[in-house]
């Protein structure tokens, strides 16, 4: 993995992950769900970051729905369960069931996001 940066902020329970550095005028936000948002490119081929809205809490369910995932369209929605499935998203997020975007957060050592 490149460079990253995690920032947590306890006051706020927000996690915020950097994958990679990236123009903001080339990136697309797309809102996962109510609490968590990733960072793509314009063609969703990578991912640059994760922000996570309620981390602690999100870490104490057992499974969360991304319900944005599923509103997209079928090419966008393949794209998206990819790069969630791969490192580094999967790090932070176990994709449960594809059909239903249905996930588990995780906590990542620090050992797997170097490896």
């Amino acid at each position: 993995m490149p460079s990253f940066e995690v920032i947590y902020d306890e006051e706020e329970d927000v996690l915020e992950v950097t994958f990679e550095s990236f123009d903001e005028s080339f990136a697309r936000t797309i809102a996962l769900n109510d609490c968590i948002l990733l960072y793509t490119d314009l063609n969703f081929q990578h991912s640059w970051g994760l922000s996570l809205y309620g981390y602690g809490t999100l870490l104490q369910v057992n499974e969360t729905v991304l319900d944005g995932v599923l509103v997209l369209s079928e090419p966008n929605r393949l794209h998206i369960l990819h790069l969630l499935s791969q490192p580094p998203v999967s790090h932070f997020l176990d994709l449960r069931d594809r059909e239903n975007g249905v996930a588990v957060i995780k906590s990542p050592t620090f050992e797997a996001l170097i490896g």
